[in-house]
């Protein structure tokens, strides 16, 4: 049987949306929830966490995400290194938290289809399932996990380059839709995305 991680970093405290999917979550496993004052400090405790008590998989859920009892089943039924569920951001502009390139340039992925798995370049990890062996070989590779790369994003986005450089890939199940946590939840919907204008 598989050994789960549930990893959420926190910067101290979860709106009661969020703590009532996590106690509504369906799966047998462990929960790590780490408070610290730098993200990627919390997600490296977390992958070191993974690794020291042998787990096979890490479920990557931000504290301000809402979500369905099953994700963690559905996402891993397709047994891939690395997926995702969509999520769009909080704040306007309101895009999707996955990636693809535009020439050189990370984007967000605004046409994704509606149905099947779809590789991305890149994705935020309010929703992230993977394989605990891409941890190992990331920290085996680069002596850390979650450091910022200049130019590249945030803690994630940062994670997601060093893995692919590692060889691994990330795809994204469509229909695992979750809420992001602002003023309101955003729920994924193409018509509310809102891309500022060129200038």
């Amino acid at each position: 049987m598989s050994k789960i991680l549930v990893g959420m970093p926190t910067m101290g405290s979860m709106d009661i949306e969020a703590v009532k999917c996590m106690m509504q979550l369906e799966f047998d496993g462990q929960v790590d929830i780490i408070s610290e004052s730098l993200v990627y400090d919390a997600r490296d405790k977390i992958a070191m966490d993974a690794l020291a008590s042998k787990m096979d998989w890490v479920m990557w859920l931000d504290s301000d995400i809402v979500y369905a009892p099953n994700i963690i089943r559905v996402l891993m039924s397709h047994n891939k290194d690395m997926c995702t569920g969509i999520y769009y951001k909080r704040t306007p502009p309101y895009t999707p938290c996955i990636y693809k390139l535009d020439g050189d340039k990370l984007v967000p992925y605004l046409d994704y289809p509606e149905e099947g798995l779809f590789n991305v370049t890149a994705a935020g990890f309010g929703c992230m399932l993977m394989k605990t062996k891409v941890i190992k070989a990331v920290h085996e590779k680069f002596g850390g996990c979650f450091f910022p790369v200049n130019g590249v994003g945030g803690e994630d986005l940062s994670f997601i380059k060093r893995a692919s450089e590692c060889g691994f890939e990330v795809c994204c199940d469509p229909k695992v839709k979750c809420g992001h946590i602002g003023r309101q939840i955003i729920m994924p919907d193409k018509n509310i995305i809102q891309m500022p204008a060129a200038e």
